[in-house]
C-alpha cells in the first residue's frame, strides 16, 4: 500500500468535524492517487488509518460516493472508482461547458474582474513547467480554472467544476507521466487569460476548446500506445 498523503489534512487545530477530517483526507488520497484507480478498503482499515471511528468514516464515504470518487461495496468497504477514456472524455466535456460559460459571465461588458489570483496560478503553471514538476502543475492548473469559476460569483457553477476537476485530477496525474512538454498547454491557459482580461470572449472560446480537445488528444494517444484501460 502507499503510504498516505503527506500534504493532506491534519484534524487537530482546524476546527474540522471527524466526518469533514474523514471525507477530505480520503479525498486527498484518491485525487492524488495515494488511493490509485480500483483502489478497495474496509472501513475498519479506513478508521485506523485516519484514527477515527466508523461512523464518521461512512458518513465521509456516502459524500465520496455522491461525488463520483467511490463506490460503496457492501461488507467490502469502498472502491475508488476507476475512468476510461469515455468517463475522461465526458468529464472534459462538462468542464469545457463550464469554463465557456464562465468565460461569457467574467466578459460580460458591466463587469470588472480582478484577474489577481488567475494570473498568480498562471505564474505558478510556469514555475512548474521550468522544474518540470508535474504534480505542481496539474494543482495549479486545476486551481487557475477554479479561480475562474470563482470569478462569476456563481457558486453553484464552482461546485460543479470543483467535482468534475476533483474526479478528473487523478486521470491527469497518470497522464503526466507521458507528457514531454507542457510549453503548448502554458501558452493557452496564457492567450486565455489575456483574451478574458481584454474581454475578448470569441479568442477566450477559442483557448479553451484548444485545450480541451488538446487534453483529449493526451489521453487518447496514452490509451492507444500503452494500452491503458482506466486511468
Amino acid at each position: 500500500m502507499k503510504a498516505l498523503a503527506t500534504d493532506s489534512f491534519q484534524q487537530e487545530g482546524t476546527g474540522l468535524s471527524r466526518v469533514e477530517y474523514a471525507y477530505r483526507k480520503i479525498k486527498t488520497n484518491i485525487t492524488t492517487n495515494t488511493y490509485p484507480s480500483g483502489y478497495q478498503i474496509l472501513e475498519p482499515e479506513l478508521a485506523e488509518q485516519l484514527g477515527v471511528s466508523r461512523t464518521p468514516i461512512r458518513e465521509a464515504l456516502i459524500r465520496l460516493e455522491a461525488d463520483n470518487l467511490i463506490q460503496l461495496i457492501p461488507r467490502r468497504g469502498m472502491r475508488v472508482t476507476p475512468l476510461n477514456f469515455k468517463d475522461i472524455a465526458e468529464i472534459n466535456e462538462l468542464i469545457g461547458s463550464l469554463v465557456l460559460t464562465a468565460i461569457r459571465s467574467v466578459c460580460a461588458p458591466a463587469r470588472n474582474a480582478n484577474f489577481e489570483y488567475m494570473s498568480q496560478y498562471l505564474a505558478e503553471l510556469h514555475t512548474a513547467l521550468e522544474s518540470n514538476d508535474a504534480k505542481a502543475w496539474v494543482e495549479a492548473e486545476d486551481k487557475f480554472f477554479i479561480s475562474l469559476m470563482a470569478l462569476t460569483g456563481n457558486y453553484r457553477l464552482k461546485g460543479l467544476a470543483v467535482n468534475f476537476l476533483d474526479q478528473m485530477r487523478r486521470s491527469k496525474y497518470v497522464v503526466q507521466d507521458y507528457l514531454l512538454e507542457r510549453s503548448s498547454y502554458y501558452a493557452l491557459h496564457a492567450d486565455l487569460l489575456q483574451s478574458l482580461k481584454s474581454k475578448n470572449v470569441a479568442s477566450a472560446f477559442d483557448a479553451a476548446k484548444r485545450y480541451q480537445n488538446a487534453l483529449n488528444a493526451l489521453f487518447s494517444e496514452v490509451q492507444n500506445k500503452y494500452q491503458i484501460k482506466e486511468f
